[in-house]
């Protein structure tokens, strides 16, 4: 009687311990999605903030929609959406994006110094590349970079003032915007742009992936040659297979960063030499104990 009562409390023990295992485990499961909701919701309002350079109060003026349409790193160049809106005197009756005389918007840019906007004719959007300057890819996932734009605007032969409108639209990077005085009539920009949450994220777990893979890797090498195993196929298919893997697997970093890039040196270089290392030991080892296996049966 004892027994059995002991064995039915055991078994109530141990069926509580099973239950409260699956709760735990159920509420980290949620803690986790929970987490990754919150920071892709912090994360997607990182980098889509507005900012806004300028004096607002003023009633003539022109107001420049400015929006970062793409960061392009390899080329050194981003790319503005940039759209004028005269107010004011300087607008028609009709609508804010027709000027009533003649608008000019100059930008330092090299590439598009000065933007035309014909009188009595509605404004259409333009892109216009601007220098990324203050940074090195080499430096990805911790690259970040410091561009500097300008605008001023004269319409009818007149220098007017311009406020500024900023929102960055690609994801891969968050953005911070530092208003410049650079002078009369002119309205300038220090750009502070980091990579996003999301690629520092995924760039992180690639490098740890690459040497979790590379030591997964070693330490069946280990295995097979320290215990004379021979040419086992298997595990020679699944390096081999993980060494080309790690390529492909390194080419979808985001941002389609340059090979040479830091994360190149702190994980992908390694993993590959040591995948590759291992491959060479197993199949040299290998061949080495087929040989005396078949000396030995021939003899």
């Amino acid at each position: 009687m004892l027994r059995g009562r002991a064995g039915r409390a055991l078994a109530m023990a141990d069926g509580r311990v099973r239950l409260l295992g699956r709760l735990l485990a159920l509420l980290v499961i949620a803690g986790i999605l929970a987490g990754g909701a919150l920071l892709g919701i912090y994360g997607r309002g990182e980098t889509e903030m507005s900012s806004t350079v300028g004096d607002t109060r003023l009633r003539d003026r022109v107001d420049l929609d400015v929006t970062l349409h793409r960061i392009n790193p390899p080329s050194g160049e981003i790319t503005l959406d940039v759209l004028p809106a005269p107010l004011g005197a300087l607008a028609t009756d009709e609508s804010e994006l027709v000027p009533k005389h003649d608008l000019d918007i100059y930008t330092s840019s090299r590439h598009i110094g000065v933007l035309h906007y014909k009188a009595g004719v509605p404004i259409a959007l333009q892109q216009v590349s601007f220098d990324l300057t203050g940074g090195n890819i080499a430096d990805y996932p911790f690259d970040h970079y410091d561009p500097y734009i300008e605008f001023s605007a004269e319409t009818g032969g007149h220098e007017v003032p311009v406020t500024m409108e900023f929102t960055n639209h690609d994801q891969g990077f968050r953005s911070r915007l530092r208003p410049v005085k650079a002078g009369s009539g002119i309205t300038g920009a220090q750009l502070r742009l980091s990579r996003s949450h999301g690629t520092l994220i995924l760039a992180a777990l690639m490098m740890a992936s690459a040497w979790g893979l590379a030591l997964a890797v070693l330490g069946a090498a280990v295995l097979v040659v320290g215990q004379r195993r021979g040419l086992v196929w298997g595990a020679m298919g699944w390096m081999a297979a993980t060494l080309f893997a790690l390529v492909s697997f390194r080419d979808a970093a985001p941002g389609a960063p340059p090979i040479g890039a830091f994360m190149d040196y702190a994980a992908f270089f390694w993993a590959e030499l040591i995948i590759a290392v291992s491959v060479v030991c197993v199949a040299w080892f290998g061949v080495c104990v087929e040989h005396r296996r078949w000396k030995a049966d021939t003899k």
